[in-house]
């Protein structure tokens, strides 16, 4: 009599040819090949972390959860993210640890990599990432946004405070902008949302529009070579980030 429900089995083993259990091994199931998860930056921190330890000591983040960054990428490499996609929006992108790196690997980049891969297999964001995702809807339409050229009709300068700053302190944005209208004629003023959020929350697609939004924008209200970019970390942060998407940026602003 057979198992109901499974085929027979002659003799108690498998017939390999049915794709069930290795004959040469007695019966021991062939073992899969490993997969090949694609994650280039984590693979060079893996490969090059010398496990110096000297961001481990200078990020709390890095200190609870790995030994070393080369431990961690490894277990990414081998899936830890699909058990826990939190750990990878927990690093605050600061940069702090490639700032520490002797071999100039790209840690930071790496939870950002990780994060893409999460949002890529549609696994479930942790947190509040989903609300962040959906909060963009507003801070980067047409309905928060301001472009007002410098009064001087010559925009060099440009104030840029994004939303966070706008939103957290309206008062003080609005005191600066008084203020350098006063003392900066020649400083213009764009208010949009600066898309870190997005970022954050491997919304990349969307980072990628909105920062391609705000190139336009700048494109629009500066006349000459912007001499001075005033704004909050987040935004100037998009900027830079910026400049791997739109190398021309680098010459246009100074600070």
């Amino acid at each position: 009599m057979g198992v109901p429900g499974k085929s027979p089995v002659k003799g108690g083993v498998k017939s390999a040819a049915r794709g069930g259990l290795d004959k040469k091994k007695g019966g021991v199931p062939a073992a899969a090949a490993p997969e090949k998860i694609d994650l280039p930056i984590t693979q060079s921190v893996a490969d090059g972390c010398v496990k110096c330890k000297l961001c481990v000591k200078s990020c709390k983040f890095l200190e609870k959860y790995c030994e070393t960054p080369k431990d961690l990428a490894e277990e990414m490499l081998s899936g830890k993210y699909r058990e826990d996609p939190k750990i990878a929006f927990l690093c605050q992108l600061c940069e702090t640890c490639n700032k520490k790196c002797p071999k100039d690997l790209n840690i930071a980049g790496m939870f950002q990599e990780i994060r893409f891969k999460i949002a890529e297999e549609n696994i479930p964001l942790p947190g509040n990432m989903k609300y962040v995702r959906n909060s963009q809807d507003f801070v980067l339409s047409d309905k928060f946004r301001l472009i007002k050229p410098a009064p001087s009709g010559n925009t060099k300068e440009l104030f840029f405070p994004g939303c966070g700053l706008s939103a957290y302190n309206p008062e003080l944005t609005d005191k600066v902008w008084r203020w350098l209208n006063e003392n900066e004629p020649d400083c213009g003023l764009l208010l949009t949302c600066c898309a870190t959020p997005s970022l954050n929350a491997a919304d990349k697609e969307r980072y990628d529009a909105s920062a391609e939004e705000i190139k336009k924008n700048f494109d629009n209200i500066v006349l000459s070579n912007i001499g001075l970019l005033v704004g909050d970390s987040e935004s100037l942060s998009t900027v830079n980030y910026g400049f791997s998407y739109f190398p021309d940026w680098q010459n246009r602003i100074d600070s």
